[in-house]
C-alpha cells in the first residue's frame, strides 16, 4: 500500500526506486570496503612470505594455509560487522531524521537480523580473504628462503585497478550529490507564477463552512492583514478532478473552487479576459493557458464549460509541485452551486511580527467551537513538497562522506606500505640532494595519476545516471558539467592530503637511518 498505489490516496506514498537506489549505493560502499581489505591484504602479503615459507617447511599443506588465511579474514570481518552494528545503533537516530518512518535495529532481539549478520560476516569474510589466501599459498618456498621472491607486477596492477574503482564510485557519488542539491535549490527558488511570500494558509474544518465568510471578514479588519481569500485547495495541494461538457466533447481538468479575491491576492497574471466579479456568483471559470490550448479555440472568453462561462485566462502557474508539468486547470467561482472551501488564505504586511498572529488565533477561537488553530506560511508549505528530494540529498551526502572516508583509510594504509617499501630509495635520493618536495612528488605521483584516471572514467557513468534522475522533473537544471570539475578537485585534494601525511614523514627521515633500513 505504501509504494506506488495510485488507487490509494489516503496514505503517504513512497517510491520503490529510492529503496533500490539506497540498496545499490549501500552495496557499492560495501564493495569499496571489500576492495580496501583486498588491496591492503595483497600489499602486506609480500611481508608475510617468510611466515608462509616457514610454515611450508614445517609441513603445512596448501589447503591448510588457505584455510588459515580465510579464517583470519572471517574473524576480522565478523568483528568489523560487530563494530559496524554498534556504530549503526549510534547514528540511526540521525538517519531516521532524514528518512520517512522510523527504523529500529535490535541485533540480538531479532533472529532474522542476527542470521543475516552471521551469514553476511561469513560470505564477506571469504570474499575478503580468498585472493590473499590463494596468493600466499602459491609462493615458492625455495625462493622465499633464499630471499629471491620479488613483488609481482600482476598484484601491483590489481591494486592500481582497485584504487581506480574506489575513486570511480566516490566520484560518481560526489557528482550525483551535488546535482541533487542544485536541482532542489532550483525547484525551491524557481518562479511559481504567483506570489508566495507573507501568505498564511489556515485549514478550515466542516464546522466552519457556515461561518467562513464571517471569519474572513473579521480577519480583514486586522490592521496588518492586506487581503484574504477562501479557496478549495492551495497551490501545491490542488487535486480535485472535474469532467464537464464543452461543446460536443467531454473535457477533464483539475478544478480549484475559489472566491473572487484569490487571483488578486496571489498576484496571478491574467492574459485574456478579466478577473472574477461579484456578479459571477452564479458560476464562472478562469482557466489556465494549458486548458486554453486543450479547448482548441482562438478566444475562449464567453465559451461555456458545462453551463458556466469562461471569463478569463490566467498565465500558467505551478498549482502542483514544480516537479510536474502544468496541467489543465480551471478556477471556479460559483457560490450558489459549489461554495465548499477548505482553506483561508491571508496576505499579511511584510515584516509583521509573529506575536500579531495571536490576534488571528483569537478570532479563530471565537468561531471554531474548540478546534485548534493551525496555520502555515505558503512558501514553507511549498518547500515541503520537495521533502523526498531533500531526504534523498541528505542521504546521498552521508553516503558520499562515508565512501570518501573508507577510500581515505585504504589510501592511507597503501601509502604507508609504499613509503615503507621505498625507505631505502628515499634515503639514497636525499643523499643525492633530493628535496622534501621531490620526495613528496615521487610518492604522490602514482596515486594522483590513478585518481585522475578514475575521475575521467566516472564522467560518462555519472552523466548518464544524473540525466536519468533529472528526467523525472518537468522543470530541471541543465546537466551541470562543473560538478565533475568539483569532484575532480575534491578527489585530488583528498589524495594529496592523505598521501602527504606519510610522504612528509618519509621525506623528513634522517637519510642515514633510511639507508640502514632492513
Amino acid at each position: 500500500m505504501y509504494f506506488d498505489r495510485p488507487d490509494v490516496q489516503v496514505f503517504r506514498q513512497g517510491n520503490k526506486n529510492f529503496i533500490y537506489i539506497y540498496l545499490s549505493i549501500a552495496m557499492f560502499i560495501l564493495l569499496i570496503a571489500v576492495v580496501n581489505y583486498i588491496n591492503l591484504s595483497t600489499a602486506i602479503s609480500f611481508e608475510r612470505n617468510k611466515e608462509t615459507g616457514v610454515r611450508m617447511v614445517f609441513g603445512a599443506r596448501k589447503n591448510q594455509l588457505i584455510l588459515k588465511f580465510l579464517l583470519e579474514s572471517i574473524i576480522i570481518t565478523f568483528f568489523a560487522f560487530v563494530l559496524a552494528m554498534m556504530i549503526a545503533e549510534v547514528v540511526l537516530p540521525t538517519i531516521n531524521d532524514k528518512m520517512p518512518g522510523n527504523v529500529n535495529l535490535h541485533l540480538f532481539k531479532d533472529p532474522g537480523i542476527l542470521i543475516i549478520f552471521i551469514i553476511g560476516s561469513f560470505i564477506f569474510g571469504i570474499i575478503n580473504g580468498l585472493f590473499p589466501a590463494m596468493y600466499l599459498s602459491r609462493v615458492d618456498v625455495a625462493k622465499i628462503l633464499k630471499g629471491e621472491l620479488t613483488k609481482g607486477k600482476r598484484a601491483e596492477k590489481l591494486r592500481s585497478g582497485l584504487i581506480v574503482f574506489q575513486f570511480l564510485i566516490a566520484a560518481i557519488l560526489i557528482s550525483f550529490t551535488l546535482t541533487v542539491f542544485m536541482q532542489l535549490s532550483f525547484l525551491t527558488n524557481m518562479e511559481m507564477g504567483f506570489e508566495k511570500e507573507d501568505i498564511i494558509t489556515i485549514p478550515l474544518n466542516l464546522n466552519l463552512q457556515d461561518k467562513k465568510k464571517l471569519l474572513k471578514a473579521e480577519v480583514l479588519n486586522l490592521p496588518f492583514v492586506e487581503k484574504a481569500s477562501l479557496v478549495r485547495g492551495i497551490p501545491g495541494n490542488v487535486g480535485m478532478g472535474w469532467g464537464r461538457d464543452y461543446k460536443d466533447d467531454d473535457i477533464h481538468f483539475t478544478a480549484m473552487p475559489v472566491d473572487k479575491e484569490l487571483i488578486d491576492l496571489l498576484k496571478m497574471e491574467i492574459t485574456k479576459g478579466r478577473d472574477f466579479e461579484k456578479e459571477d456568483f452564479h458560476g464562472a471559470y478562469i482557466i489556465n493557458e494549458t486548458l486554453e490550448k486543450r479547448l482548441e479555440t482562438e478566444n475562449p472568453i464567453g465559451e461555456k464549460i458545462g453551463d458556466d462561462p469562461i471569463v478569463g485566462v490566467v498565465k500558467n502557474f505551478n498549482f502542483q509541485s514544480a516537479k510536474m508539468h502544468v496541467g489543465p486547470l480551471a478556477m471556479y467561482f460559483g457560490e450558489e452551486d459549489f461554495d465548499y472551501k477548505n482553506f483561508l488564505l491571508i496576505k499579511i504586511i511584510p515584516g509583521t511580527s509573529p506575536e500579531k498572529l495571536n490576534e488571528i488565533e483569537d478570532i479563530w477561537d471565537s468561531f471554531s467551537s474548540g478546534f485548534p488553530f493551525e496555520y502555515s506560511f505558503l512558501d514553507t508549505s511549498l518547500e515541503k513538497l520537495y521533502k523526498d528530494e531533500k531526504q534523498f540529498g541528505d542521504l546521498f551526502s552521508m553516503f558520499s562522506i562515508l565512501s570518501l572516508l573508507i577510500v581515505c583509510i585504504g589510501l592511507f594504509g597503501l601509502s604507508a606500505y609504499v613509503v615503507k617499501q621505498k625507505t631505502k630509495e628515499i634515503g639514497i635520493r636525499k643523499v643525492l640532494g633530493a628535496l622534501n618536495e621531490n620526495i613528496l612528488a615521487l610518492l604522490s605521483k602514482k596515486f594522483l595519476i590513478l585518481v585522475i584516471i578514475a575521475n575521467i572514467i566516472s564522467i560518462p557513468f555519472a552523466w548518464y545516471l544524473i540525466d536519468i534522475w533529472l528526467a523525472n522533473f518537468a522543470n530541471r537544471i541543465s546537466l551541470p558539467w562543473y560538478v565533475f570539475v568539483f569532484s575532480f578537485i575534491l578527489s585530488i585534494l583528498i589524495t594529496v592530503v592523505t598521501v602527504s601525511w606519510q610522504s612528509l614523514k618519509a621525506a623528513r627521515m634522517n637519510p642515514v637511518v633510511a639507508i640502514k633500513y632492513e
